[in-house]
């Protein structure tokens, strides 16, 4: 059975090595995040639409017969978007034909079949972002407090999208995150095969 699978979460969450797992896993086809710097420096607006449009542009890869997961999304762009918005990085003005150029790439893109966030407090992520020492100079407690609440907003409007939202205890061992997301996709797959 083919389906969308979205893993999603504030840095630090765990995300990565969630997707690594289930790079290994059987019928798991991973799309990791797309890296989208070009090496050219633009406002943020200019910037938040070019990963929209290199994040849409991955949504629509998928493999038959295959549980593709995806490391963020297309439906998860608008996340860092309102942090832009939040840091002044984007204007009002810009969010808005932000929003209205979302709603374009969107009418053609399949909503997810599933989406497991891994959750986990601010605090623990910072943690973690620490100690794997690939912090940059933007990346504090304030910026994965505000990932917290743009991730809140859009878990919401996608649970009013119909779309199944597990959310994950981004604490738990990683050997049991990605049991459990293995053991739940399959059930899923079953179910949404049933219907």
């Amino acid at each position: 059975m083919t389906m969308r699978i979205c893993v999603e979460g504030i840095m630090g969450a765990g995300k990565s090595s969630l997707v690594n797992g289930l790079r290994c896993a059987e019928n798991f086809n991973i799309f990791d995040e797309a890296v989208m710097f070009d090496g050219e420096v633009d406002n943020g607006f200019f910037t938040q639409i070019k990963f929209l449009k290199s994040r849409h542009d991955q949504w629509k890869s998928y493999a038959p017969d295959f549980f593709n997961v995806y490391d963020r999304s297309v439906w998860s762009d608008s996340v860092f978007a309102r942090i832009g918005l939040s840091y002044g990085d984007i204007s009002c003005s810009e969010f808005d034909l932000y929003l209205a150029a979302r709603r374009i790439f969107l009418e053609s893109s399949p909503l997810p079949d599933v989406i497991f966030f891994l959750d986990i407090e601010a605090e623990q992520a910072m943690n973690r972002v620490k100690a794997r020492g690939n912090i940059d100079q933007d990346v504090n407690y304030g910026f994965l407090l505000r990932q917290k609440v743009a991730y809140e907003l859009f878990l919401e409007e996608m649970e009013a999208k119909g779309v199944e939202v597990v959310c994950i205890d981004g604490c738990d061992s990683k050997e049991s995150i990605l049991e459990c997301v293995i053991t739940m996709t399959k059930d899923f797959s079953t179910t949404y095969g049933e219907k």
